[in-house]
């Protein structure tokens, strides 16, 4: 690649060099704080965090067909706040564990009840959308969610 002899970066070498270098892989496509805009189609130029952001998933970028984008975007969202509420019940259970006193106890408790059925929730749109929702850590996580460590991917 540094010799300037390939013409093309497959996904794979993207991956393999953002981890190399300990960045994530938008910075090497859309570097924010280095450029001000960036080409991200052949001779087209956006503003580099719009285009960190398209990237993700987080903007969109016309002329994109809003309800692909739209179902899309869902599916991306749906599951990192999915993701987000596993991790929170999890917290919140080492919480109730390691609470000094009843109330705290209760508390923590009641949050992770809480973070669980919303994870739960969640992961049911994403199925009844036609979308997996993401795989689970263990299978800690697939009883608690009430899923085979199969059918939890």
């Amino acid at each position: 690649m540094e010799s300037g002899r390939r013409g093309t970066v497959t996904v794979a070498d993207l991956l393999v060099l953002a981890a190399a270098l300990a960045v994530p892989p938008v910075a090497l496509v859309f570097p924010v704080g280095s450029a001000p805009t960036t080409e991200y189609l052949p001779s087209q130029h956006i503003d580099t965090l719009v285009g960190a952001e398209w990237f993700s998933g987080r903007a969109r970028v016309e002329p994109a067909d809003v309800n692909s984008w739209t179902r899309q975007t869902q599916a991306l969202e749906l599951s990192r706040a999915a993701s987000q509420m596993i991790s929170r019940w999890e917290k919140d259970i080492q919480n109730a564990v390691q609470a000094p006193d009843e109330y705290s106890r209760d508390f923590f408790t009641q949050s992770a009840n809480a973070d669980l059925e919303q994870a739960r929730l969640m992961r049911k749109a994403l199925r009844d959308n036609g979308f997996r929702p993401p795989a689970v850590d263990n299978a800690a996580q697939a009883r608690a969610l009430g899923e085979g460590i199969d059918d939890a991917s």
